[in-house]
């Protein structure tokens, strides 16, 4: 029985210098994965700046739909109270624009600082690193810094 138990030591203790060189020759080879949290954070941000960047498309069709709704119902002689209506649509549409410009200008310039900020690390060079470079090339015509 004795026998037994020392093969076992032996196996045990061959199986922990096979995971020591294991891992020893991973630090080496310095291939460390991107730290999860800072991807995270990263898609994060892309994702504000996608969805800022949709609603303000959004928002400006909504002025020319209603602009031209409003031109119609005008040539077909709506009431006035219905057409006050439509009027305050109109002007609540358009005062949506200049609040989400702001918050896409601010969502923008945060996503474009993290990019700055990892160029060169290892997590520049995964796909969420190279997807965020094209979202700001998409989101940069909707960027509109005068208001």
């Amino acid at each position: 029985m004795v026998d037994a138990v020392t093969a076992f030591e032996l196996a045990k203790g061959s199986d922990e210098k096979t995971t020591a060189t294991a891992t020893s020759s991973n630090e080496d080879k310095n291939t460390e994965p991107p730290n999860p949290s800072v991807i995270r954070n990263l898609k994060i941000k892309c994702g504000i700046v996608k969805r800022l960047a949709k609603d303000k498309q959004s928002y400006e069709k909504e002025v020319v739909e209603q602009t031209s709704k409003i031109e119609k119902f005008k040539s077909e002689g709506k009431d006035e109270s219905f057409m006050r209506n439509q009027m305050n649509c109109l002007h609540e549409s358009k005062m949506m624009i200049p609040d989400v410009i702001r918050r896409l200008v601010t969502a923008f310039d945060e996503l474009k600082g993290l990019v700055e900020t990892l160029r060169g690390t290892r997590e520049g060079k995964t796909l969420e690193f190279t997807e965020a470079i094209r979202i700001l090339d998409e989101a940069m015509p909707h960027i509109d810094r005068t208001y």
